[in-house]
């Protein structure tokens, strides 16, 4: 009996273990981590006015190169202004900061030092430079990352052109 009781003890315990981390595990996809950083609300916005939002909740993997609210304001209220007014316009930009496959920033290196670009799902070239110290894109510096169960999202701080 006594060894059923501590069998049963120990089984509880395991069982609380698992769902203790399974509730601390990083359960979000890109979308839900940018909505939880709060510093991206404009891309949030942006994304889901041309239903990439969708896309970047599915399994993925997704590598986006994510520009906060301050790079976007950084390109002028008029400039904001006609993106939005044209989502065919700016689901072109937002898909240029997205790529296919998860790319660590220790990869992005390996990339930046070798062939030096990757794909953008809009279809373009996105060139990759490491000086030693900085990670760039484009010439737009990658500042962060912040990793997502269906990705990986690198903080830009400005918008890629």
């Amino acid at each position: 009996m006594k060894k059923t009781f501590k069998s049963l003890i120990f089984s509880f315990l395991l069982i609380a273990v698992a769902a203790i981390s399974l509730s601390c595990g990083n359960n979000d996809n890109i979308v839900d981590e940018l909505v939880e950083e709060g510093n991206f609300k404009t891309l949030v916005q942006s994304l889901q006015a041309t239903g990439l939002d969708q896309t970047l909740r599915d399994d993925g993997p997704f590598t986006v190169f994510a520009p906060t609210d301050s790079a976007f304001q950084a390109l002028g209220q008029e400039t904001l202004n006609e993106l939005i007014n044209d989502t065919a316009k700016l689901s072109e930009v937002l898909k240029l900061h997205v790529v296919s496959g998860e790319f660590s920033s220790d990869e992005l290196i390996d990339i930046a030092q070798t062939d030096g670009f990757l794909i953008s799902l809009e279809g373009s070239q996105l060139n990759l430079s490491y000086d030693g110290t900085n990670l760039y894109v484009n010439s737009v510096q990658i500042i962060d990352d912040i990793n997502a169960d269906n990705g990986i999202i690198h903080i830009v701080n400005k918008v890629i052109n």
